[in-house]
């Protein structure tokens, strides 16, 4: 009996391939998303740091230019956590975008799958018809020889 091949094995592996790297993606991107939402925590608490600070120093300021310079230390520590914020936002859509890549990878490999192993059935019950045929036909022959000499001594005798 001859092996199974499938014309799929070749796409299937590519589609393996393109799910693997998709998976790598994923694991980077989710990697940078977890390091940016570290950076912004630390902006969050570096931000209420200085207004604790600003906090307890502005009652005692009593210099206009240091009360400004306050006021806009805590303003650059405000843009610095927006900013971040936002670099978060965008890590969480790359990291979604990665993560639909890789579903959408995973699930074309599934379904190459899904459809190689049906081939691998249907040539299994293939296989086994012909090998079920090839057994008839041998039986067939074993019987039809024996059958064709009694109606040879039958006649004759």
């Amino acid at each position: 009996m001859k092996r199974f091949h499938s014309n799929l094995q070749k796409v299937l592996e590519i589609c393996q391939q393109q799910s693997r790297l998709a998976e790598l993606e994923l694991a980077r991107e989710r990697s940078r998303l977890r390091h940016t939402q570290k950076l912004a925590q630390q902006a969050a608490e570096q931000l209420e740091e200085i207004r604790t600070d600003v906090n307890h120093a502005l009652p005692q300021a009593r210099q206009m230019t240091l009360i400004l310079g306050m006021h806009q230390h805590l303003a650059v520590a405000d843009e610095h956590l927006q900013k971040m914020n936002a670099e978060c936002r965008k890590a969480e859509q790359l990291c979604e975008q990665a993560r639909a890549r890789y579903q959408e990878c995973h699930s074309k490999v599934e379904r190459i799958e899904r459809m190689i192993d049906q081939q691998r059935s249907d040539y299994r019950r293939d296989a086994l018809r012909e090998q079920q045929a090839a057994m008839d036909d041998i039986a067939v022959f074993r019987w039809q020889p024996s059958e064709i000499q009694e109606t040879e001594v039958t006649n004759h005798g």
